[in-house]
């Protein structure tokens, strides 16, 4: 084995020893594999991955209608793509995971609508074309308006006006669409409408095969800014906690989902998931726990009956305000001030909060907070709400116009660009 070793400005070569390189891969072992999972929450029990496949196909939606057309864009190749991997598979398949969104034109509530009746529609094609296809293996996932596929398609860009509209996207305000209309005298708003915004109306299918225990679904987008909204001032019906393991995602069935099951239907009831992690560990695995923790308790709700169109996701991440509030309540290490004094400084992130954390009391501080304090952060919380205000700003917006706002001379917008998925 050689290796390059620079000296006085020159590439020298050395040989290293024979048994070098079983030692480095010895290491490289130890490293990648036994340590990866340690310091954060995701921790690993040193069984093996179970065998899993995933196959994604996306069928576009035209504009303003929820029927499955294959004659468009590329929705027969991608029907020819289920009906391979669902003919010719080697593995079980654990679930149909569809995820249905609307554009961001017109009003929200109009576009929720037509979302539902896009997820609706997709579970019956998926019936009549798989009947072979058990009910409760199919789960939906519906976005009524898909800004997440707004600010992939930015990122991606190169227009003059790209972080600009980055900013009145990820802002998560009610006024993204007449702010995007007025930026660039209006050309923000037209090359996304027709560039960008035939792309989101689609049903992605995901269908996931594995000899293991299906425990993790993929990631969904959170509630929307405006079906929250609709929610405040309601009061709260009912409430559950349902604490979670370190590093883990799925909980234990709860008996009390039946009754608010029952609650929903008889009610109409909303239903908000939230969900944490705790701090100790890489903030952007965190990101993605917390995500699949509110994920698997939408999917509880869902095995008790609940519509999925009345469920709404929403994850924090780290829970770095449960934390202060913990230490407030019942820390009395010797060093609780230089704690509080570094959870509240505004100025760190999440990283350099753990890195001054750990430096107090030569780690012991940190440890203590993860044993005595963060137990009750790993969690998800399950709140209820009447539907009533829901429905009648749905009801509202779907006398204020048409969904997919409505192209010049009542003609679909044209697809003609940017059509490679």
């Amino acid at each position: 084995m050689l290796i390059f070793a620079n000296t006085d400005n020159c590439l020298e070569m050395k040989r290293l020893p024979a048994v070098l390189p079983f030692l480095l891969t010895c290491l490289l072992g130890l490293v990648c594999g036994g340590f990866s999972a340690r310091g954060t929450e995701a921790l690993s029990d040193g069984s093996a991955e179970p065998a899993r496949k995933i196959v994604r196909q996306s069928l576009h939606f035209r504009f303003g209608k929820q029927a499955v057309d294959s004659l468009y864009r590329r929705n027969a190749a991608a029907i020819d793509g289920l009906d391979a991997a669902l003919q010719g598979a080697a593995l079980p398949l654990q679930y149909v995971l569809v995820r249905v969104a609307s554009s961001p034109d017109g009003p929200q509530a109009v576009n929720a609508r037509l979302a539902r009746e896009r997820a609706d529609n997709m579970v019956s094609w998926l019936r009549d074309r798989y009947p072979q296809l058990p009910d409760s293996l199919i789960r939906t996932v519906v976005v009524s308006e898909d800004w997440e596929g707004v600010e992939q398609y930015l990122r991606r860009s190169s227009h003059p006006w790209r972080e600009e509209a980055l900013a009145i996207v990820t802002a998560r305000g009610a006024d993204r669409e007449e702010r995007l209309k007025d930026l660039w005298v209006g050309e923000a708003w037209d090359v996304l409408y027709k560039s960008n915004f035939p792309l989101l109306r689609k049903a992605d299918v995901q269908l996931v095969f594995g000899s293991g225990q299906a425990e993790d679904v993929p990631a969904a987008g959170d509630a929307s800014s405006s079906d929250l909204a609709a929610l405040e001032g309601k009061s709260r019906s009912g409430g559950l906690f349902l604490p979670a393991a370190v590093g883990k995602s799925s909980f234990e069935a709860d008996s009390r989902l039946d009754q608010l099951a029952s609650d929903a239907a008889s009610l109409g009831t909303v239903f908000v998931v939230d969900a944490w992690a705790s701090p100790e560990g890489r903030f952007s695995q965190n990101e993605s726990l917390s995500r699949r923790r509110a994920e698997s308790a939408r999917d509880l709700l869902l095995r008790a009956g609940v519509p999925s169109e009345r469920i709404l996701l929403r994850s924090h991440g780290e829970d770095w305000t449960g934390l202060r509030a913990a230490v407030l309540r019942d820390y009395d290490g010797p060093d609780r001030e230089d704690v509080l004094w570094i959870l509240d400084d505004a100025s760190l992130g999440a990283e350099a909060k753990k890195a001054k954390l750990r430096l107090l009391s030569d780690g012991k501080t940190w440890r203590r907070l993860i044993a005595g304090h963060m137990a009750d952060l790993r969690r998800a919380e399950i709140s209820s709400y009447d539907k009533s205000a829901r429905e009648a700003a749905q009801a509202a917006g779907s006398s204020s116009g048409a969904g997919e706002a409505a192209p010049e001379a009542g003609k679909e917008p044209s697809d003609s660009l940017n059509t490679a998925l």
